[in-house]
């Protein structure tokens, strides 16, 4: 199998573990639904808010990598109703397709998931460079100099990629779970004051 199929069956894949199924359309019906793993089908309108938000995704990153040809995308919260798994194969398909193609892809999104996803994949990149086999596979692994991220807070645009790094600035990610984990913190020390 050549390079190219090899990245064409990690992009099935990818899609399949991303919707639990595969999407199918008749085009002569106009009908689609999705073929759940356990063979039973369900028609897109009645499938989950996850599977149906992040099926246009799918869809048109698969075009992308059919055209073969390098595009500029633009995907706003492509976390939307969907778990922390399927987003990060979500985010692997993301880069697949951009390392295939050479295409620029930006993403607005408020996952924390979404963006150690990436931290993950760039992470990769830099200690799996020069390696066939990792952990990562080559084609999802995210050159560290290809990737950016910004934060937009207040009418600024903030950079918050440390290039020294490599890496998103891990303060940046999940700001909310750290301000929750600090007033649990508080809360238990509390609790811990009135059973003295």
């Amino acid at each position: 199998m050549n390079d190219l199929n090899i990245r064409f069956s990690e992009m099935k894949n990818l899609k399949k573990t991303i919707l639990k199924g595969e999407y199918q359309a008749d085009n002569k019906e106009g009908k689609t639904w999705i073929k759940l793993n356990n063979n039973s089908l369900i028609p897109v309108e009645y499938g989950s808010s996850g599977q149906q938000e992040s099926l246009w995704i799918l869809n048109f990153l698969t075009m992308i990598m059919y055209s073969a040809s390098s595009r500029f995308l633009i995907i706003e919260e492509p976390e939307a109703h969907l778990y922390p798994k399927a987003q990060f194969e979500l985010v692997k398909l993301i880069a697949l397709v951009a390392n295939t193609t050479g295409s620029q892809i930006m993403i607005t999104t408020h996952s924390p998931y979404i963006l150690s996803a990436f931290n993950l994949l760039t992470y990769a990149g830099k200690v799996e460079k020069d390696q066939a086999e990792g952990l990562i596979a080559a084609s999802q692994r995210i050159a560290p100099q290809k990737l950016g991220a910004f934060k937009l807070e207040k009418g600024i645009c903030r950079d918050i990629y440390d290039e020294a790094e490599g890496l998103i600035s891990s303060e940046e990610i999940d700001t909310a779970s750290v301000e929750m984990n600090t007033l649990f913190d508080k809360l238990i020390d509390e609790e811990c004051n009135e059973m003295r």
